[in-house]
């Protein structure tokens, strides 16, 4: 499971609505922030796997800004429950 946390803190109960508790085929957990969210600040980031075993993982953080025009195609993935 991956938790991104804003405001910065996470809170006792570790809630947030920035989860993802599935992955993809590949095996990439995902989580977006709509711009009109994102602020200026601190966030954390939580990592929970369900393994005994040491488990690597990377975090990229990227910022996809774009204008989407009235009948042009645009390439792009749907993020369901994540914005």
């Amino acid at each position: 499971m991956l938790s991104l946390y804003r405001d910065g803190y996470i809170p006792a109960d570790r809630k947030t609505e920035y989860y993802a508790d599935r992955a993809a085929k590949n095996g990439i957990l995902s989580v977006a922030v709509s711009s009109h969210d994102l602020h200026e600040g601190n966030y954390f980031v939580s990592v929970e796997a369900n393994t005994d075993a040491p488990v690597a993982f990377r975090i990229v953080a990227m910022l996809i800004r774009a204008e989407l025009d009235d009948g042009h195609k645009q390439h792009g993935e749907i993020c369901p429950n994540e914005w």
